[in-house]
C-alpha cells in the first residue's frame, strides 16, 4: 500500500509587521570599551606574531616549510609569555625559537614585559607592511 508523504511547507511566512521587529539594545560604553580593548589585544597578537614569524625567517634564511640550501638554522617550536599593553594584558604570546637558540626577537626586550619596549618595533612593522 502506498505511504502518502505529506511535504513540508518551506516557504517563510511573512510576519505580520515589520514594525513588531525589537532593535537589540546597544551595549553601556564600558562593555563597548571592553570589546574594543580585547579587539586590539587581539590585533595586537596577531601583528606581534607576524612580525617574530618574519624575523625568524630571516634568520634562519627560509620560510616555514622551505627547503634551501640558503637555510641556516632551524625552528625549534616556541615559548610563551605574557606581556602588558595599554589595552590590557596579553596572554601567552607564542614566542618562536631556533635550535641553536640564536634567535632574540626585536618586537619586545628581552625580559620585558611592558609595552614601551613594544611600540617602536609596533610602528616599524606597520610601516613596513604598509604599501608604498
Amino acid at each position: 500500500m502506498p505511504v502518502h508523504r505529506h511535504k513540508k511547507d518551506t516557504t517563510p511566512t511573512p510576519s505580520s509587521s515589520t514594525q513588531e521587529q525589537t532593535v537589540p539594545p546597544l551595549p553601556d560604553q564600558q562593555t563597548f570599551q571592553q570589546y574594543l580593548r580585547e579587539l586590539a589585544r587581539g590585533a595586537i597578537r596577531v601583528v606581534l606574531a607576524a612580525v617574530m614569524r618574519e624575523e625568524l625567517d630571516a634568520l634562519i634564511g627560509v620560510g616555514w616549510g622551505e627547503c634551501s640550501p640558503k637555510r641556516k638554522g632551524y625552528r625549534n617550536g616556541s615559548y610563551t609569555r605574557d606581556l602588558v599593553t595599554a589595552s590590557g594584558r596579553i596572554e601567552e604570546i607564542k614566542v618562536p625559537r631556533d635550535r641553536e637558540g640564536q634567535f632574540h626577537t626585536q618586537v619586545f626586550d628581552h625580559y620585558s614585559r611592558y609595552e614601551r619596549a613594544t611600540r617602536k618595533s609596533f610602528q616599524l612593522a606597520v610601516s613596513a607592511a604598509a604599501p608604498q
